[in-house]
């Protein structure tokens, strides 16, 4: 989708409703991003707020559990103000930036730790990743050499996995391919 930057944008035309993007290019979840969080929810007034965040911080080498503890104070502040926070992994690094894969895999198990203890919804796009690009180096998903950002195929398929995670296959359109002809397609009685 050219023209459209990042994955919210995608989300909004997948949704039919408006995403409101107030993330800062740049910005770490581990600096004094609770208080503009806080604002932007307010000012947003809205029913779900989607968190992703951690390849800022893994250029800092910030702790896994400074991580998740700043990540537990957005996903409160979400729920104080009556937003429904929505985690999101965080996407792999690769090339150029190959050497923060050790703390966005880390900072995405904290992810996925806190979504379950919160019981909130999670859309996991490492494992997406990880699934669709075995081969991190040579994903087609990321910006190469840079391999910190995603592409705009990977921002469509982070849309994909959103969407998938919060409103189903089903109701985004998305279908399972059928087998052909020539696949064997096994039948249980």
């Amino acid at each position: 989708l050219p023209g459209i930057i990042g994955y919210p944008g995608r989300l909004e035309m997948l949704f039919g409703f408006p995403v409101d993007n107030q993330g800062v290019p740049g910005e770490r979840l581990t600096l004094g991003y609770p208080v503009r969080f806080s604002n932007a929810l307010r000012s947003a007034r809205a029913d779900y707020v989607f968190i992703l965040g951690g390849s800022n911080d893994a250029n800092h080498a910030i702790a896994p559990a400074y991580f998740r503890a700043q990540l537990q104070k957005l996903i409160n502040i979400a729920r104080t103000m009556g937003v429904e926070p929505i985690l999101l992994t965080v996407p792999p690094a690769c090339c150029d930036r190959g050497g923060l894969t050790t703390f966005t895999r880390l900072y995405s198990q904290e992810v996925r730790f806190l979504a379950s203890v919160n019981e909130t919804l999670l859309a996991d796009i490492e494992m997406g990743f990880d699934q669709e690009c075995p081969n991190t180096g040579s994903c087609y998903l990321l910006n190469r050499p840079e391999g910190l950002h995603p592409n705009t195929a990977g921002y469509n398929f982070i849309a994909e996995v959103v969407g998938d995670a919060t409103i189903g296959p089903d109701e985004m359109g998305i279908v399972e391919e059928e087998p052909t002809a020539d696949e064997e397609v096994e039948v249980t009685p």
